[in-house]
């Protein structure tokens, strides 16, 4: 999905209930544009929050993120899990 489907078209829910995970964990740095929020590499969560993290997002929107999609790099961005979760939602 190009930045500019997903920008325009993708339910603001899902990109609202990863803000709203995140902020459980703490702030979210305001210098930083939300979609290029890279959560894991600044260690926002761990690995067991991030494994939690995920159950919680497909438990919200019933889906199944794949190990690939849990390796992979769009994942690690809140722009990258947005637009995953609404591919996978269809």
């Amino acid at each position: 999905m190009s930045n500019f489907l997903s920008f325009h078209m993708i339910d603001p829910r899902i990109r609202q209930f990863i803000i709203q995970l995140l902020l459980e964990k703490g702030p979210i740095p305001a210098h930083i544009p939300i979609d290029e929020y890279r959560y894991l590499d600044v260690r926002h969560i761990d690995s067991l929050a991030f494994i939690k993290f995920i159950f919680r997002v497909e438990e919200k929107f019933g889906i199944r993120l794949t190990e690939a999609d849990i390796a992979g790099q769009p994942i690690r961005t809140v722009g990258g899990l947005t637009d995953l979760i609404a591919d996978r939602i269809g």
